[in-house]
């Protein structure tokens, strides 16, 4: 499953907002740049 399905699904399950989901996608953004990884190779590897 790809991080974005996986990204969805929690959005849906946790009944996010599209603003709440905005910032969770941004936080998991900065916690892999804080750890060195690239968060759109992250996400574009897992999209196949």
């Amino acid at each position: 499953m790809s991080v974005e399905s996986n990204l969805l699904e929690a959005k849906q399950i946790l009944n996010l907002s599209d603003d709440e989901f905005n910032g969770v996608k941004l936080a998991i953004k900065y916690m892999c740049e804080k750890q060195g990884v690239n968060y759109n190779s992250l996400v574009s590897e897992n999209l196949h």
